[in-house]
């Protein structure tokens, strides 16, 4: 154990007491059963009333429980408090004991649940206190009554020391005490001093020394409302032992409260302001006692405060809510648990970089031509036990590796394999038709095992996208961490001075984040909100270097909520309409729209192949998958491909589906479009309209595909139109389709995104005379500028999918 440093006192006489004191400490101290008999003792001593001892069997119990190897220590202790107490009741303390022992077998005999403990309690203690009353007095109401209290007041206390001295004798439960545990702890200590009622030295009360310096030092420690709470705690519990006591709750609640005041002095100081208040409640409320004597304990256990280590007042400072050193201890956990985090984090992005290395598509070999491979094989297996081998690969090699090419080329074209590469050479093969079979086997078999390593590269090349995706949003957690940091909280403290200096009253400042771009910041300030939002959007722009805004206004009590964002330079509008082939009422087409937060949007169209139920299917999975992933906050190619690869890793049997992804930048209003086997966009912008397109093959036919991503910067106004293929087979003319759909898109009059969509999905359908020969889906965006005004501020519109 940890010897005190006593200083420059040391050399000194009360230096070389209080070595002694410590020496003695080190070694007994540190003995549990000790502290567990020397508590026994005093809580055996204990009086509530001058008559009632419900404390004893209250901690034994509670010792049967936390420390049943030491039960009997305790049960001890309990006897010898009994028989030093101002009035001994060491055989009342017996039949108390008794009587719980056969209770508690009892209840655990019929299996009564561990919850009943305490009124078990109670019943021991208030059986035994009649079975004693009535064997000396007779049974008046006033001894039922003082009975039925005591049996409440060891119910209350077992449950209480249930609770709080395990936080005695483990310092590692002290780190999160809340305030009910303190009071439980200040009524634990109240107890023990009452224990010491009776014990005097020189004519000064042993209680009244200790109470002293526990007050002072709890006043040092959290202050003037936790000294005054302690002192009114113990000044009570100690009237509660005799009556002519209760003046102590005023002295010590007054000397608490004056010393958590004076303590920013020092502790001198909070030893005078304790004096103080001590010596104004023993001159103005006198007592039994001589003011001589009053004054000298009260000198006395400042002293003993005086005597306190610093090193035992900072430790309990760290435990009590709300000190400068409690929030020291609590910004340190949180750093080492933030620095756990981070290296956490970096260590598992690090790890899936790892992993994802030997996917690395660089330096494998291009895939080997199915053909050249068949003819291999065929070679091997047919014309290598031919007799005339050497003529047809020796002498004509060249044109018998041709004519098989030639054969290939063929099935390849969807035609039956004739035999045809020339007379003179067919006249010397012995065995086409058998040559001809074997080839096409071959062939087919090459294909598929074509096919399958495709599918084999597709999955290694998604498993390294996303183990490469995991590992970046890994290490910009672990950057966010590091961010939020003491860097951090020095810029938050700075915002808030900078606040408070603009005239605003701030209750609180929270900065959830200050990256830039990011931002997000909430206040409580006493002000009617409506006059402090454009102030603080423009104290706040100033500041940070960027556009904010306020996200979100509510009232609270004392003030209102102001949350502030990073406000986005353009917001995004959409709607969709839908109509089903032949006017059913299942569409195989699906459309989402996504806020990816302040900065992104995404717009999501998906055509299953077909129509109907499957094709559903196969669109919503499409979306869904790139919907999961672009929330996750993959980049937008990195989501198509993935989506492209999973479909296609399916089945040969499987169906496949579009996609049309048109990726927003709120920021600087630049969009994104990913196309996979999809019609044409259009962005109509004043009178003119622009077609947006890229030659891509559905998702799920090609496992490796790249796919060309179109980019266009938008205006404000702008309307981008996204289309499914069936609305451009609503018009019977192909060579008038295009014009047809541009004319539509100019001409139809609504501001409004949904509006849009369904207009334009009427005049379609209209023109096809409403029967729809394949769904058809009308998704609209539009664009525009952010209002500065707070009023603009709403909830971020969810994620709709039809």
């Amino acid at each position: 154990m940890k010897t005190l440093d006593w200083g420059p006192a040391a050399g000194r006489p009360l230096g070389r007491v209080l070595w002694t004191l410590d020496a003695f400490r080190r070694r007994v101290a540190p003995s549990r059963p000790f502290a567990v008999f020397f508590f026994a003792v005093l809580l055996g001593r204990a009086l509530v009333l001058g008559e009632l001892s419900p404390f004893g069997l209250a901690f034994w119990a509670a010792s049967l429980i936390l420390w049943p190897a030491w039960a009997h220590v305790a049960f001890a202790g309990w006897m010898l408090g009994a028989a030093l107490s101002p009035v001994p009741h060491v055989p009342a303390a017996a039949v108390a004991a008794g009587l719980y022992g056969l209770l508690y077998r009892f209840s655990r005999r019929v299996g009564l649940p561990a919850a009943y403990t305490p009124l078990v309690v109670a019943v021991a203690q208030g059986g035994a206190a009649i079975v004693w009353r009535k064997l000396f007095f007779p049974l008046s109401p006033y001894a039922w009554a003082m009975s039925a209290v005591e049996a409440l007041l060891a119910f209350v206390l077992f449950i209480i020391f249930v609770q709080s001295f395990p936080l005695l004798f483990n310092r590692r439960l002290w780190s999160g005490l809340r305030q009910e545990e303190l009071i439980a702890l200040f009524i634990v200590i109240a107890t023990l001093l009452s224990g010491t009622m009776g014990i005097s030295l020189f004519g000064l009360d042993v209680h009244a020394v200790l109470s002293r310096a526990v007050v002072f030092t709890l006043a040092t420690v959290g202050g003037g409302a936790f000294g005054a709470t302690a002192g009114v705690l113990s000044g009570f519990l100690l009237g509660l032992a005799e009556s002519r006591e209760l003046v102590e709750m005023s002295a010590l609640g007054l000397a608490g409260l004056i010393a958590g005041l004076f303590r920013p002095a020092g502790r001198f100081a909070a030893a005078f302001g304790g004096l103080l208040g001590l010596a104004l409640i023993a001159v103005y409320a006198p007592g039994t006692k001589e003011l001589g004597f009053v004054l000298l304990e009260a000198l006395l256990g400042a002293g003993l405060f005086l005597a306190v280590p610093e090193g035992s007042l900072e430790a309990l400072r760290r435990v009590v809510p709300g000190t400068r050193a409690h929030l020291r201890d609590q910004e340190a956990r949180w750093a080492n648990v933030r620095r756990a985090v981070e290296t956490r984090f970096g260590g598992f992005a690090e790890m899936f970089a790892a992993l994802a290395q030997p996917f690395d598509p660089v330096g494998e070999e291009p895939p080997a031509d199915p053909r050249e491979a068949a003819v291999r094989r065929v070679a091997e297996a047919i014309c290598g036990k031919c007799w005339k081998k050497d003529v047809c690969w020796g002498k004509y090699g060249e044109e018998t590796a041709s004519g098989l090419r030639a054969v290939l080329e063929r099935l390849d074209g969807d035609k039956a394999p004739a035999w045809r590469l020339g007379r003179t050479w067919a006249d010397r093969c012995i065995k086409p038709d058998r040559l001809e079979r074997a080839l096409e086997r071959e062939y087919s078999r090459e294909k598929e095992a074509l096919q399958a390593a495709a599918r084999l590269r597709a999955a290694r090349r998604l498993l390294r996208d996303q183990l490469l995706g995991l590992a970046r949003v890994m290490e910009e957690m672990a950057a966010e961490i590091r961010r939020d940091g003491p860097l951090s909280r020095h810029r938050e403290a700075n915002l808030l001075r900078a606040v408070e200096q603009a005239g605003l009253w701030v209750q609180s400042l929270d900065a959830l984040s200050l990256v830039p771009g990011e931002v997000a910041v909430e206040l409580v300030v006493a002000a009617d909100g409506f006059q402090a939002v454009r102030e603080l959007e423009a104290l706040f722009q100033s500041l940070l270097g960027e556009r904010i805004v306020v996200e979100r206004m509510e009232p609270v009590p004392g003030g209102h909520l102001i949350r502030l964002v990073s406000g986005a330079r353009y917001r995004v509008h959409f709607g969709y309409a839908q109509a089903a082939k032949g006017g059913g009422l299942i569409s195989g087409d699906s459309a989402v729209g996504l806020d990816l937060g302040r900065q992104a949007f995404a717009l999501v169209l998906s055509d299953g192949m077909g129509s109907g139920e499957h094709a559903r299917r196969e669109s919503r999975a499409a979306v869904e998958m790139l919907r999961a992933i672009l929330a996750a906050g993959f980049d937008g190619a990195v989501a198509v491909r993935s989506v492209n690869a999973l479909l296609a890793l399916r089945g040969l049997d499987e169906r496949f589906a579009t996609v049309d992804l048109a990726f927003v930048d709120r920021m600087s209003g630049r969009a994104k479009f990913i196309k996979v086997g999809a019609a044409p966009s259009y962005i109509r912008r004043g009178d003119a309209v622009i077609r947006v397109e890229a030659q891509n093959p559905p998702a799920g036919v090609f496992p490796e595909a790249e796919f060309d991503a179109v980019e266009v910067s938008l205006r404000p106004g702008d309307v981008v139109v996204m289309l499914t293929d069936g609305a451009y087979e609503a018009k019977r003319h192909p060579e008038q389709r295009e014009r047809w759909i541009r004319r539509l898109i100019r001409e139809i009059d609504a501001d409004e995104p949904q509006a849009f969509a369904d207009l334009l999905l009427d005049a379609i359908v209209h023109e096809t005379e409403f029967s729809l020969s394949d769904d058809i889906t009308v998704a609209v965006m539009t664009l525009e500028e952010e209002g500065g005004a707070w009023a603009s501020a709403r909830p971020a519109e969810g994620a709709r999918i039809a």
